[in-house]
């Protein structure tokens, strides 16, 4: 069991018990294929200690020695670029004790001792951090958690996610209702507040494996970006099909791999501008060429596309071109870099003509791109096989599959000389 802000017990001495309040503990939700990468940020942003470490598919857990905090981000910027939420862990215990008849009573005592499990100080505590994830207008909020003082009660909700066969004669309304009594009852000044929007959510996820309780940081999904009108694909994809090509984002030009002049990144298909957005933030150092053939048409579909990137791109300083992908305007050999998006035949096209396409597009790519350059795609799953048997083996020198969300695999395709 991991409770944050667990009291002294037994015979633990005063610096021992002032060592484990300092501690604090979190989680975080993503698509599944990319825990990796939230462990990776968190350690490379917080104060992370290395052996709390750890990953299941959808969520990472972790501690930190000193509270993360919202205020501490660059103005724009997320917590976390590939997670899509991320919560103060209150408890994560073996599974809730459930009745083995149909009484709500025994549900209230079952929930009732899961909830003081963790002590009232602990719930406080975990109050304050969840404040310090969120920000309003630039400050970060505040946590008032008494109506003693005459100040207004801490207001939460309850968020429920229960399965497995325990749980299929039990709805979540009934878990969240007993949840909400219990933490009433145990935490003095907090009240439960089921509609309201600005209400503190409690996370419970209840199935065989385990229970889990958390307070979410505020605020839309990290994967909203607010200053991006019109999102194509998902940013916590994007940003992480940018990391797999170009490296972490602190060692672009000399860390994993060495570049023989400026790093040049063109996405030939780049829709709405997701993967160039995300590259121009954390890889700064990168010059970004970007295009998309509806730039050039005029249709009304590509009208509202073209209005859309221009938008979304809109005082980053890079400009767009309307190009083909299978005619790029580029020299031979001069692209460090090829990250892109291209169509599935799903919203734009059909699986026939995609079939066409990618063999020229992926011809060309590896005309423009350098000898030691790197190509990144995002393809689906259904297409893969016709990638590998096709297209791949008379184009590059390697395919490399990392798994990634939505039934969709992260192909990284880096060419080796005239392989």
């Amino acid at each position: 069991v991991v409770a944050a802000g667990a009291l002294a017990v037994g015979s633990m001495d005063a610096s021992a018990s002032n060592a484990s309040q300092q501690v604090c503990s979190y989680f975080a939700t993503c698509a599944g294929g990319l825990e990796r990468f939230v462990l990776e940020e968190a350690r490379r942003r917080w104060p992370v200690l290395p052996e709390t470490c750890e990953s299941v598919l959808g969520k990472t857990y972790f501690q930190t020695s000193k509270p993360i905090a919202a205020a501490s981000c660059p103005p724009g910027r997320p917590l976390f670029a590939t997670a899509e939420r991320l919560f103060v862990q209150l408890l994560r215990a073996s599974p809730l004790e459930l009745p083995t008849s149909s009484s709500a009573v025994e549900l209230d005592t079952a929930v009732a001792a899961a909830v003081r499990a963790v002590p009232a100080a602990g719930w406080r505590r975990g109050a304050e951090l969840q404040a310090r994830l969120t920000v309003v207008d630039g400050q970060q909020t505040s946590c008032t958690q008494s109506s003693d003082d005459g100040h207004a009660p801490f207001r939460f909700r309850i968020h429920v996610k229960a399965g497995g066969r325990g749980f299929r004669g039990i709805g979540a309304q009934e878990l969240a209702a007993a949840f909400g009594h219990a933490i009433t009852d145990h935490v003095g000044g907090w009240e439960l507040d089921k509609s309201g929007e600005d209400a503190v959510q409690v996370y419970v996820q209840c199935n065989e494996m385990h229970l889990l309780l958390g307070l979410a940081g505020g605020g839309a999904s990290l994967s909203v970006r607010q200053d991006v009108p019109h999102p194509g694909l998902r940013s916590t994809v994007a940003w992480a099909t940018a990391r797999i090509a170009l490296g972490e984002p602190s060692r672009t030009t000399d860390g994993q791999r060495q570049w023989h002049r400026p790093l040049l990144v063109c996405d030939p298909l780049c829709g709405r501008g997701s993967l160039v957005i995300e590259v121009l933030r954390d890889w700064p150092a990168a010059q970004v060429l970007a295009g998309d053939s509806a730039l050039g048409s005029t249709d009304n579909s590509s009208g509202t596309l073209r209005c859309e990137l221009r938008g979304n791109l809109q005082g980053l300083g890079v400009g767009v071109i309307a190009q083909n992908a299978h005619s790029l305007p580029y020299r031979s050999g001069s692209v460090d870099v090829i990250l892109t998006d291209p169509p599935f035949g799903k919203q734009h096209s059909n699986a026939r003509s995609v079939h066409v396409l990618y063999p020229q597009m992926l011809a060309e790519m590896r005309r423009v791109i350098a000898e030691d350059g790197v190509l990144c795609l995002l393809c689906p799953n259904q297409h893969w096989d016709f990638f590998q048997r096709l297209v791949l083996p008379s184009v590059v020198g390697t395919a490399h599959k990392h798994k990634a969300p939505r039934g969709r695999d992260l192909a990284v395709l880096e060419s080796h000389g005239s392989d």
